[in-house]
């Protein structure tokens, strides 16, 4: 009779789980069970009892019938395995506490309970295989046990057939109350079937405390911890609910779910694990609400890959390695009310323009980074969230605080950046990313006559803000290039030249006014520089307002390649003008950052209008210069050895015809050429080629 209720039995434990799991908040940490003696228990008769004793999800009691028969080993069968042969159907096993060194294959309809969950210990050497085997049984119930591999001091390193210590596959049956510990693989591996596992503790196995794959579950109420691989793993098309768990320390992440298996993941807590405390990759789907993942190696909650997409609601993703909440390679979804605070990098990052997650009302404060990482062709839709303290800031950051009116905010960032004289990681200021997107972020997204009345009500707000003149003028600046179009002078229309002109004047007058309400802002003269170029200015006057804005802040470096760029063959520049204002901004900045500003003045050149190495050579700069330019860079901002700058060192051997260096380079490249500083495959590829050839003089452009 328990057999033809076994279906709709767990369908109703399904349910009852998910809507429990919304309401269940219990800390599971260091699961310990307290079962009288045996000798003074009154063995339960029906699995209804229990069921009922395993505080389960609240259960239909006409779906649970007596038992035949009730089997108490040693006192009936010497060992557990006997036991099992000679049950019956709808048969309980009581085991009494002991040591039992067994490997067990279970029957359908025979469930197994121990009568001291500390003192029930089943276990089996490593290699032989499962201690307690379940296949294609259903209707039972294995509680109270501890299921343990011993020998793990003596299994290979290379010994592939990990036994898990419980394997269940292509069955329905209830797991809890168990430990399951010391692992030569997975400590429960699951394949197949509707199964619960419940209020387990699942600790030190070699690879994931439970490892889940095509099969439909409920896991409440465990504690998988300080595991080799991850707490729990789902994958190949698995659904359910996992709610209430505690998973820290393991190895790799608290919960992995990945190859379009579909979770709801609730109120469990994922700390301290090396890697993630939720990740979602592959193509998995989920819903995630109120789990607290702090302190991990990585992020509290990553998504990555395409097609994978979850709604994440109410979760608390403190304290990470890495950031709150990571969108990567295509990952969408949708982030609301979630907390990600104190991060080590940022509170919720989009790193790629693919990803397309819509963020709304979320805490990003006090990270150490970004509170919110847009990147600048970013497709994420965002509105409401609550971005401050934190210790840099994105250009998609800045675009929507300008979308949402936050004048005040905006305000208040530039004022830190400009006081802090705040710089990423790799040296670059903050002030002017930040302008970048405040002024020009419009672009592609809104036309520039719905942007400009919001820069003149947030002047009306606060007519006293430098930042957002400073950031209008650089509206008007994007605006003005958008007017006259691409190509070469003499191929814009008269039109394109006119109101190229007048929106530059106007943004001229804008700066102006900036530089009346005299507040400090090295960017005032910096995109002055910038709007300068276009407005013909004299050598004099560009020399004018490079002063100026050296006086405010001599180390801001964007002065510097401004000012660089106008000084370019391009922009009439003469022969050695370039390198020369090269020196005398190492002069200016040696003290505190050696040559680094020798390499900054001419990488505005370095791949740059399909320029080859050894066209960049006729410039005339110092490849000894260069090199300790790249040595000072690392040595001041160690993050910006990446490669980009390894590129860069590769492309000035090649111009320089330091073979064995670029050759020595070229390896450490490999296929990872950078497309910013060679401009072409081909032009990569005709150097590379030359590393290995005999000739020293390095190829001629064009060649």
């Amino acid at each position: 009779m328990f057999k033809q209720y076994h279906s709709v039995f767990f369908q109703y434990l399904f349910a009852v789980a998910l809507a429990l799991s919304c309401g269940v908040n219990k800390n599971v940490q260091g699961l310990e069970t307290t079962t009288p003696a045996a000798e003074n228990i009154q063995l339960d008769t029906t699995t209804e009892m229990i069921a009922t004793d395993l505080h389960l999800p609240t259960l239909s009691k006409q779906l649970l019938v007596p038992a035949k028969k009730v089997i108490v080993v040693p006192r009936d069968y010497p060992t557990i395995q006997a036991a099992i042969n000679a049950a019956e159907m709808n048969t309980v096993i009581h085991v009494k506490p002991g040591d039992y060194k067994e490997t067990l294959n279970l029957k359908s309809s025979v469930s197994i309970k121990g009568l001291d969950a500390n003192g029930v210990v089943i276990h089996c050497d490593v290699i032989d295989g499962p201690v307690l085997k379940v296949d294609d049984c259903n209707s039972l119930i294995i509680s109270d046990l501890t299921l343990k591999h011993t020998g793990i001091e003596r299994m290979p390193a290379d010994f592939e057939a990990r036994f898990p210590v419980l394997l269940l596959d292509s069955s329905e049956i209830i797991v809890a109350r168990c430990k399951i510990q010391n692992s030569g693989g997975n400590g429960i591996d699951v394949k197949g079937g509707k199964n619960t596992i419940w209020e387990c503790n699942i600790v030190n196995n070699k690879l994931d405390g439970i490892y889940y794959r095509c099969t439909q579950i409920v896991s409440g109420k465990n504690n998988c911890s300080s595991n080799g691989g991850n707490g729990i793993h789902f994958l190949m098309s698995t659904s359910g609910t996992v709610f209430d768990n505690v998973c820290s320390k393991n190895t790799r992440s608290s919960i992995l779910t990945e190859n379009d298996s579909n979770t709801f993941l609730s109120k469990n807590t994922c700390e301290e694990n090396k890697v993630n405390g939720i990740y979602l990759k592959a193509g998995a789907k989920g819903r995630i609400s109120k789990n607290i993942c702090t302190a991990n190696g990585y992020n509290g909650i990553s998504l990555v890959g395409s097609g994978t997409t979850a709604f994440l609601e109410q979760n608390v993703a403190n304290d990470n390695n890495g950031c709150g909440i990571y969108f990567g390679d295509k990952a969408s979804g949708e982030v609301k009310s979630n907390k990600c605070c104190e991060n080590k990098h940022n509170g919720i990052s989009v790193d790629d323009d693919w990803s397309k997650p819509y963020i709304v009302a979320n805490d990003c404060s006090n990270n150490k980074r970004c509170g919110l990482y847009l990147g600048k062709n970013f497709n994420a839709t965002v509105w409401a969230n609550d971005i401050h303290n934190n210790g840099e800031i994105s250009y998609g950051e800045a675009v929507v605080l300008l979308y949402e009116k936050k004048y005040l905010i905006l305000d208040s960032i530039a004022s830190r950046l400009r006081t802090e004289k705040s710089r990423y990681t790799n040296g670059n200021w903050q002030l002017p990313y930040f302008y970048q997107g405040v002024g020009d972020g419009w672009r592609g997204r809104r036309d520039f006559s719905t942007v400009r009345p919001q820069f003149e009500e947030w002047i009306k707000q606060q007519p006293d803000s430098i930042t957002a003149r400073i950031a209008m003028a650089k509206a008007y600046k994007m605006f003005a290039w958008e007017a006259r179009g691409g190509g070469y002078a003499y191929e814009v229309s008269e039109k394109g030249h006119e109101d190229f002109k007048d929106n530059l004047k106007k943004a001229e007058k804008v700066l102006i006014e900036a530089e009346d309400l005299n507040i400090p802002d090295p960017e005032l003269y910096a995109t002055w520089l910038d709007i300068g170029m276009g407005l013909s200015k004299t050598d004099k006057e560009m020399d004018a307002l490079f002063e100026k804005g050296i006086t405010i802040e001599k180390y801001y470096w964007p002065l510097y390649t401004n000012r660089a760029w106008s000084i370019t063959p391009r922009w009439g520049g003469k022969q050695g003008q370039l390198e020369t204002f090269a020196r005398r901004a190492v002069e200016l900045t040696q003290q505190k950052e050696g040559q680094i500003l020798y390499l900054k003045v001419a990488d505005v050149l370095i791949g740059k209008i399909d320029s080859e190495p050894k066209q960049f050579k006729e410039l005339g700069f110092s490849y000894q210069m260069l090199k300790q330019s790249i040595q000072d860079l690392i040595k001041h901002y160690p993050d910006t050895n990446d490669n980009y700058l390894l590129n860069t060192s590769c492309f000035l051997a090649c111009a320089y015809d330091d073979k064995d260096e670029a050759k020595n380079l070229f390896v450490q490249i490999g296929s990872n050429w950078d497309k910013s500083v060679w401009v072409k495959e081909d032009i990569f590829k005709k150097y590379k080629s030359w590393v290995l050839t005999k000739t020293e003089k390095s190829p001629e452009p064009n060649q």
